[in-house]
């Protein structure tokens, strides 16, 4: 995992994000991270902003689907809020990537989402 995470965020700007803690997973994705082989989550520090990724190892596959389903409707309602007041965020949430290859999961709403994704399927079938 540390691999993964550590080539994934590789020349990725993580300033104004903070990683959060196991409560912070369950109270803003709904995600309990004891479920989990190992998680982590970055957020943006500031509540105008839609940034934050996660990394995931799942214990098994089956934890797949229903990491996507929680991770999409996050994206949803976050949409929904931030479509009314902040149009550039709502923009970063539509473009938001959800990825899972292999045992791991990928969600990222940023800027550089695409390069994190690039980086994260590299690594990933570096090691196939």
């Amino acid at each position: 995992m540390e691999e993964v995470q550590s080539k994934t965020i590789e020349n990725i700007n993580l300033d104004g994000l903070s990683q959060q803690d196991n409560l912070s997973m369950k109270r803003f994705l709904d995600l309990d991270p004891s479920q989990y082989e190992s998680v982590i989550y970055y957020k943006s520090d500031d509540a105008m902003s839609a940034s934050e990724f996660v990394l995931v190892k799942f214990k098994d596959r089956s934890q797949q689907e229903p990491f996507k389903e929680t991770i999409e409707k996050r994206v949803k309602n976050q949409k929904g809020i931030f479509e009314g007041y902040a149009p550039q965020q709502a923009e970063l949430l539509k473009n938001a990537i959800i990825d899972i290859h292999g045992n791991y999961g990928l969600y990222a709403v940023k800027k550089d989402a695409n390069t994190m994704n690039d980086q994260f399927k590299k690594v990933l079938s570096e090691g196939e």
